[in-house]
């Protein structure tokens, strides 16, 4: 249980700094999309995701497999989290788990989308908002699991850009692949 308290810490301190520095730097001049989508892989799960047009790479953390921010709005992140040692029994308690953290720590739920289906992957999608400061912000999460794998891809948007935005978090979704 502890593993999975601390993963959910990892993940809401890295949005949490990700919104401080969306803070000092909303648009960024250098960001610049390489326009060409690329294959992010993981060598050890084979999983692979493809970067969407108009979004470039980001630094990405411990057990995240990629993450894509738009180019000219560092506010708008998707990333692609991946734990490998859940298995198939244990996955609706890691995922009720990571929920109930993201709630204690603000996000309020919106809606919840049963069996979200993207090129033969189903999941479940859940919408939070939450608000930095006087701007408000929608989270995504896509929840899924294969075999003893855990993925999440977790959309964070701005309020008014969540409509601009949402295409390309369901392109990351169907560019999923899993081993």
């Amino acid at each position: 249980m502890s593993v999975r308290i601390s993963w959910v810490a990892i993940l809401l301190m890295s949005f949490t700094l990700s919104s401080t520095a969306f803070a000092q730097d909303g648009k960024s001049k250098t960001d610049t999309p390489d326009m060409r989508a690329k294959v992010i892989k993981d060598s050890e799960s084979g999983s692979a995701v493809t970067r969407p047009d108009g979004w470039v790479q980001g630094k990405s953390g411990k057990g995240v497999l990629a993450t894509f921010h738009a180019a000219g709005d560092k506010k708008a992140q998707i990333e692609v989290r991946l734990s490998p040692h859940v298995k198939e029994d244990q996955g609706e308690i890691f995922f009720a788990s990571f929920h109930s953290s993201l709630q204690k720590a603000g996000f309020t739920r919106d809606e919840v989308r049963e069996k979200q289906t993207y090129e033969g992957k189903t999941g479940v999608e859940t919408e939070y908002k939450t608000t930095s400061g006087k701007k408000e912000f929608k989270m995504i999460i896509w929840q899924f699991q294969q075999d003893d794998a855990a993925y999440l891809v977790v959309g964070f948007f701005p309020a008014k850009g969540r409509d601009k935005y949402y295409g390309d978090f369901k392109k990351v979704i169907e560019s999923l692949k899993v081993d």
